[in-house]
């Protein structure tokens, strides 16, 4: 039931280039697939690699760096703030699987830790009550920029109950920047579910050569 998995020892480029701002001058100027390699080799064992139109112009493989003029931003190119706890694309009505992140290159001063959280493993903190609050749909979210949504603004997306699917083995729908509760008690729940999710997540250094691989359903 764990929703994440690190994978270590894979084997790297020989050349890793400069981080560039322009994704265009990455595709470029690299000569080597290493990281795509494997990439596809766990996406293929897991079902088929797909991508969405929104998105870096439907790559299947982005180049995740950080660029200048983002560094306060929520997304993926920012640098100075910590990315918080989501689902990837939990808004859209056919949500990944799994999501995959390979290691090219640490941040120089080794702070950029990717945050992981099962959900499994902290759903004992709620009571039975809490839980049924989490499945019913008396929460909104939004939809992010990626996705045209500009002027995105929390809870002005659509209804979504945020734990789902078997009682064995639940999943969850979790954006931290954009969901409210719509009446007072789903929202006192969502607030304790925050403060469970902060207090238990964990972050995780990934070296050159390791990936971390989530399941989009399971963890957060």
């Amino acid at each position: 039931l764990n929703g994440h998995i690190v994978l270590k020892g894979l084997d790297t480029d020989p050349v890793v280039i400069p981080t560039l701002e322009s994704t265009d001058d990455i595709k470029s100027q690299k000569i080597t697939f290493y990281s795509e390699f494997w990439l596809s080799v766990v996406a293929k064992i897991l079902g088929d690699p797909i991508d969405y139109a929104q998105e870096k112009n439907g790559e299947i493989y982005q180049n995740v760096r950080p660029r200048k003029g983002q560094e306060n931003k929520i997304a993926s190119d920012s640098s100075q703030i910590t990315l918080d706890l989501h689902v990837e694309n939990g808004y859209h009505p056919i949500r990944p699987d799994f999501l995959m992140l390979y290691c090219l290159r640490q941040d120089q001063e080794k702070k950029g830790h990717t945050l992981a959280l099962d959900v499994p493993s902290i759903l004992h903190l709620l009571s039975n009550e809490e839980i049924s609050i989490l499945r019913t749909k008396r929460f909104k979210t939004s939809v992010d920029w990626n996705f045209g949504n500009y002027d995105a603004e929390r809870g002005t997306g659509p209804l979504v109950s945020l734990i789902f699917g078997p009682e064995n083995n639940p999943m969850i729908f979790w954006d931290d920047e954009y969901i409210i509760g719509v009446d007072k008690e789903a929202q006192d729940t969502l607030d304790k579910l925050r403060k469970i999710l902060h207090n238990h997540m964990k972050g995780i250094l990934l070296n050159p050569g390791e990936m971390i691989v989530y399941d989009n359903y399971r963890s957060v």
